[in-house]
């Protein structure tokens, strides 16, 4: 989902509502009006290889390792591949593990919060 709201830098909210909730709905929807503000676009195709849930009861975590490779960046009319980069500057590796939590609400599992594990890999 966050992949195709990045895309399409909109938020829809029929495709949101069902797997997104909480802080991660709002980073999402902070993130697409900062695209839009920044006159940002992104293409290309996000590969994701998930691993095994991991049951905390009321909540999972699962750990996707997410290919940026190809997704390109428009910013201002101007095409480029986007410089993905740590805190510190670092180039970040490709492809990087993201960490979902998940929590299920009204018998749905929703995504409550992403991390991005800079520092390791897939």
């Amino acid at each position: 989902m966050r992949d195709l709201a990045h895309r399409k830098r909109t938020i829809d909210f029929k495709a949101l509502n069902p797997v997104a909730t909480g802080e991660e709905f709002l980073e999402l929807q902070e993130a697409v009006v900062d695209m839009k503000i920044a006159d940002v676009t992104k293409t290309g195709s996000y590969v994701h290889t998930l691993g095994e849930p991991r049951n905390r009861g009321s909540s999972i975590e699962i750990t996707d390792c997410e290919d940026r490779s190809g997704v390109t960046v428009k910013v201002k009319g101007k095409v480029r591949t986007p410089d993905y980069t740590t805190p510190e500057g670092n180039p970040l590796r490709n492809p990087a593990p993201v960490k979902y939590t998940l929590v299920k609400d009204k018998g749905t599992w929703k995504v409550t919060e992403s991390d991005l594990l800079w520092e390791e890999s897939c």
